[in-house]
């Protein structure tokens, strides 16, 4: 099944600029992979899926059962409209979002509700019940949520998908929780808990983001065992050996995790407060996620941040941001981030 993605995937315009550029365009984790990575990959030769099925079920204490790996997470999630999106079903998708399911369902079957952008992009109570009730009312066999939200960063209440998940059923709900430790290192507040009450969960991870690292292509799927069973067919590509190995290593450093967390809180709010300062400025959204949406209140501002050394991704032809105007940045350390104030700061005294 395939589709038109131009709907969903930004545009990366290119630019003329005589300087260096930092790359703020892409979501990663500063710090990278845990130091001791290299070390304990030693004790972690001959990892299986099996045993880091294992290990996945113990670090959030539910049974192997609903645990699936994948090579990245986007071919788990490519899964899912295939096995249980029927023709005649509709897929219900908040919008802005992380395409990655939606290259798969037509745009026929797809509603696309629009997320408040005036409310920060914010899951208010009033989009909640109006949310709530296009449900009730088109009963999808499918939903799709973000959370946090990839592009704004926004994390959705857990009470919230917890009755998104009960007015769905018996639907498919998929939440995308690619960035859930970087918000909530000790999965508190995660879709996972909702499974065993609510079998019409699937919840997607990576170790792509907090874990720092993309290249490894380690994808986790959690749901009810029904699902997962079916999730573990011959179309679903397998991690190399390598990569187990190096996802296994990584998940004994939690401390690593942490960190990672506690840095990304602390340059979203560092940015949060300096851009207040700001006339033309505006983000989009408050997170603590490390992932921001960024605009001048009047003109383009990609263009303008390239050539003072930033580059961004442009949102603009995105659904849910189309025609705002909106750039991503997921933020780096915190001398880059200084840096992108700085930016900013040009940007917002400038005619631009």
């Amino acid at each position: 099944m395939t589709m038109n993605i131009e709907r969903y995937l930004p545009a990366i315009p290119e630019y003329n600029v005589p300087h260096a550029v930092i790359d703020f365009a892409e979501i990663r984790n500063p710090l990278e992979h845990s130091p001791h990575l290299t070390e304990r990959m030693k004790d972690k030769k001959g990892t299986t899926e099996t045993s880091l099925i294992y290990e996945l079920a113990n670090l959030w204490c539910i049974p192997k059962e609903m645990i699936v790996v994948g090579r990245g997470s986007t071919d788990i999630i490519k899964q899912i409209p295939k096995l249980f999106l029927c023709p005649s079903d509709f897929a219900v998708v908040p919008v802005p979002t992380y395409f990655g399911l939606l290259e798969e369902i037509p745009a026929h079957q797809t509603l696309e509700v629009q997320v408040p952008g005036i409310e920060g992009f914010l899951h208010t109570p009033e989009f909640h019940e109006s949310l709530l009730s296009l449900i009730d009312q088109k009963r999808p066999g499918l939903v799709w949520l973000c959370s946090p939200n990839n592009p704004t960063g926004v994390v959705i209440p857990l009470l919230q998908i917890k009755e998104i998940a009960y007015h769905a059923a018996p639907g498919i709900v998929v939440i995308d929780e690619a960035y859930q430790e970087l918000v909530d290192p000790e999965n508190t507040e995660s879709a996972i808990h909702l499974i065993e009450n609510l079998p019409n969960v699937i919840v997607t991870r990576t170790f792509s983001k907090a874990y720092g690292l993309p290249d490894i292509q380690v994808g986790i799927g959690i749901a009810h065992p029904q699902i997962i069973a079916q999730l573990q067919n011959d179309e679903l590509a397998r991690p190399v050996a390598d990569s187990l190995v190096k996802a296994s290593a990584a998940l004994t450093d939690q401390e690593h995790i942490w960190n990672s967390h506690l840095l990304m809180k602390q340059e979203t709010e560092f940015v949060w407060e300096q851009v207040q300062s700001m006339e033309k400025i505006e983000m989009g959204a408050r997170t603590v996620s490390g992932v921001c949406i960024f605009r001048h209140k009047t003109k383009t501002l990609g263009e303008n941040l390239l050539q003072e050394g930033i580059k961004t991704r442009d949102f603009n032809l995105t659904a849910g941001l189309r025609g705002m105007n909106f750039v991503r940045l997921g933020l780096l350390d915190h001398e880059k981030n200084i840096l992108l104030v700085n930016a900013l700061r040009a940007c917002d005294g400038g005619d631009i």
